[in-house]
């Protein structure tokens, strides 16, 4: 792990500031691989797209991480007429 970065997750968020705001983005820093603030929300987005751009856009340096909290991503599944499920992410 590098020494010094950042650390921005994404996931669903049951306390939106507007009720067409699905996903928040959590920032964190790190500093020699430990923790030095608990993760904050600061960037809400409509769709997992746009949480994924405004990562991008909020990168500063090259060892900067962007992470999907997969546990914490709603998912809608959809049977089709073959029987097979498919997932979709709930937007």
């Amino acid at each position: 792990m590098p020494l010094t970065y950042t650390e921005w997750t994404i996931k669903h968020t049951d306390t939106p500031p507007q009720d067409d705001y699905d996903f928040v983005v959590c920032f964190q820093h790190f500093d020699k691989g430990k923790s030095t603030n608990d993760p904050t929300p600061t960037i809400w987005a409509k769709t997992i797209n746009e949480a994924i751009e405004a990562c991008v856009n909020s990168l500063t340096d090259k060892l900067d991480q962007i992470v999907i909290d997969w546990k914490n991503i709603n998912w809608v599944e959809e049977r089709t007429e073959a029987g097979t499920i498919n997932k979709k992410i709930k937007q």
